[in-house]
């Protein structure tokens, strides 16, 4: 049962963006108030003429999206103009537009992804039809609005209203070419003139006044960054926002850039400065919200990532991290199949078996590093479930490149000492690289379902132009990059939290050997674990792996009453809040039942972010936590271990914080004894 407002939704959407065509703020607005009045006109609910807009029938239609208008219009004791309530209804413009999404997801024709990415079904995409408010299958909007505005057709009613209005929002223009909009303009003019509610809406909608300007103020500067590098603790920043707000700058002190311009490269040493001599930040719950819904408008990645891509492949030009837009999109739909819930559930054989192997190569008569383990058991268990590949002959090399990589994103590069094991480090996970793609030819997949490399040479295969041979390389080790740092880090400080809580620790066991009770854990019991997932979940927050991330400003915007102008560099810590006690009591405390009823404190909007907001939001974040949970419960299971030295407190000064955050060699466990034989481990 689609209204005027929903199908001028299906309208405006870009399919090869995933969003809506750019229009300002308050023009969507005023469009999306204007629909809705032309629906209440259309259930015969209101009439107006030039002069002014009158209720002929104030019972509610049971309609969520038109109720609460037609209650505000019908209980105003004046009469005002068309004008005047689109301008009143425009200030719900961001309400209207998720409701109207929402209603397009439950009728199946969308799906919102969590980056808030927008696309059409398939079902929708390739039949061009969908539920009518009768029920009966109806036409897909834009065939029927381009139909009456090429072919002459007669348009119905509805459709006249949503030319009317989407032509008033300048859509138009966007959606055709130059020499098309000459084409059908005398037509499109003629339409919108036809019906005169229609006509009294445009007029409203063209006239509006927009809202006065805000003052802008100059962004705020904070006191001087007391760290080495720009990750800097949360407590800074959270002092800094409680006093300036969601955005400020920060300046590093003179010992901090004296340091600095001595570990990074010469020529910058030569210029006396630090490519981050001053910073933007924008920090908090309202920054989370601004970049959920403005993140394709206002910011890009290239600058950020270009410095990752060149440590592997100075030939790289797209992968999915440095793209934005169109390709952005593209790319994330071409990959979302191989990092799907589903492609993980698909490995769970895999991923016990890698686990079981790494646990039978635990020494048992000495500690070991904890987070040299974990990483160690990530890129096996990634070069396995995601590449089809066993390589734990690269692990050194394929770290030492991934750590320099992430340390150059920070302007931090290496050395003249440590390039040449660099290069020989590139040349073997080049090796790596080449290994995985021919593993993946035809010849020898065989019956193996696609995994993302598959997905990867489908997409270069059909579009060899979007996705060419000397981007193949970064794309290809994507998978096996991301989780390396982010995933072992967080499987190691949350061994630290249960190895350092035996009561929750004996919790997690049982509920670990509940699940391999029948052999095989199943996908469906590892979605009911419980403990695990909630300590999982609790060491994203206390610990947040990925605390933030660089944007370049690709255009020019307005945030809490300061600009920020094009080019700028701006970091984003969306990971604050969880930090906040107004968001989780007692924040610096381990707590897995925030995250059970009644506390659910992670479902408070734009708090709980492990995984980052907007458009670049960790794709495979489902993954990662299916991932980790099965990982640690065949952990758990299979062997008993213990901190050494026995009471091992981890200290803020005991966690590094370069590349990223993670506990520093400090850090051990020892191996009390394994729970089952070695030919259990290894079937």
């Amino acid at each position: 049962m689609l209204r005027s407002v929903e199908e001028l939704v299906l309208l405006l959407i870009d399919e090869k963006r995933g969003d809506l065509v750019p229009t300002p703020d308050w023009t969507l607005a005023c469009t999306l108030a204007g629909a809705i009045l032309m629906d209440l006109s259309l259930e015969g609910r209101i009439d107006t003429d030039p002069e002014r807009l009158v209720v002929l029938d104030g019972t509610p239609i049971g309609d969520s999206l038109l109720d609460p208008v037609l209650a505000e219009i019908t209980g105003s004791t004046e009469t005002h103009a068309a004008r005047f309530w689109v301008e009143r209804i425009a200030a719900r413009g961001d309400e209207i537009r998720d409701m109207a999404l929402t209603h397009l997801t439950e009728h199946a024709i969308l799906h919102v992804q969590e980056e808030g990415f927008v696309s059409i079904l398939p079902s929708t995409a390739h039949a061009r039809r969908y539920p009518s408010q009768k029920q009966e299958m109806r036409e897909d909007v834009r065939l029927r609005v381009m139909r009456v505005l090429f072919n002459h057709d007669v348009p119905d009613p509805k459709d006249v209203v949503i030319i009317s209005l989407a032509a008033a929002c300048g859509a138009f223009e966007r959606l055709l070419s130059p020499s098309e909009l000459q084409e059908v303009s005398e037509r499109l003019a003629l339409v919108s003139r036809m019906d005169l509610i229609g006509r009294a809406v445009l007029e409203a909608i063209q006239t509006v006044e927009l809202p006065p300007a805000a003052t802008t103020n100059q962004i705020p500067l904070g006191k001087p960054l007391p760290t080495l590098s720009v990750l800097f603790s949360k407590t800074y920043i959270l002092e800094q926002y409680r006093e300036l707000g969601p955005i400020f700058r920060v300046k590093k002190n003179r010992l901090t850039k004296l340091i600095e311009i001595l570990l990074i490269t010469k020529p910058l040493a030569r210029r006396g400065k630090t490519e981050y001599d001053e910073l933007i930040v924008m920090a908090g719950p309202e920054a989370n919200r601004f970049l959920a819904k403005n993140d394709n408008a206002y910011f890009r990645t290239r600058e950020f990532w270009m410095r990752f891509e060149e440590q592997f492949d100075h030939r790289a030009s797209r992968s999915m991290g440095s793209t934005s837009g169109e390709d952005h999109f593209r790319m994330r739909r071409a990959k979302r199949p191989g990092y799907s819930r589903s492609a993980a559930e698909a490995q769970i054989p895999a991923i016990v078996d890698v686990t079981r192997q790494e646990i039978a190569c635990w020494p048992a008569d000495t500690a070991v590093i904890s987070t040299t383990m974990c990483k160690r058991l990530v890129f096996n268990l990634m070069c396995r479930t995601m590449a089809g590949i066993s390589a734990p002959e690269y692990f050194e090399d394929f770290v030492l490149l991934g750590e320099t990589a992430f340390r150059a994103m920070f302007g931090l590069y290496p050395s003249r000492r440590k390039r040449r094991r660099l290069r020989d480090a590139r040349k073997r996970v080049d090796e790596l690289t080449q290994k995985i793609i021919r593993l993946h030819r035809p010849e020898y997949r065989g019956s193996r379902p696609p995994d993302l490399v598959d997905h990867l040479l489908s997409l270069h295969q059909a579009d060899p132009q979007f996705l060419p041979e000397t981007d193949l390389g970064m794309n290809v080790l994507e998978p096996i990059l991301a989780p390396v740092d982010t995933m072992s880090h967080a499987l190691s400080f949350m061994l630290y939290e249960l190895l350092s809580r035996p009561q929750l620790l004996k919790q997690a066991q049982a509920e670990a050997d509940a699940l391999f009770a029948q052999g095989m854990p199943t996908a469906q019991g590892i979605q009911q674990l419980d403990v695990i997932r909630r300590a999982c979940m609790e060491t994203l927050r206390l610990y947040s792996i990925v605390a933030h991330t660089v944007r370049t400003v690709s255009n020019t915007f307005e945030f809490a009453g300061c600009t920020v102008p094009a080019g700028t560099q701006v970091i984003l810590e969306f990971s604050l809040p969880h930090r906040m006690p107004e968001y989780f009591p007692d924040p610096n405390a381990f707590d897995i039942d925030r995250f059970a009823p009644p506390r659910d404190e992670h479902q408070q909007p734009n708090a709980y972010m492990p995984y980052g907001i907007g458009t670049h939001r960790c794709l495979g974040s489902h993954l990662a936590d299916f991932l980790s949970i099965t990982t640690m419960a065949t952990i758990l299971h299979e062997a008993d271990l213990r901190t050494d030295p026995s009471g091992y407190v981890l200290t803020s000064r005991k966690i590094a914080r370069t590349p990223m955050a993670h506990p520093n060699k400090t850090f051990r466990f020892r191996v009390l004894r394994r729970r089952f034989p070695t030919a259990h481990r290894m079937e």
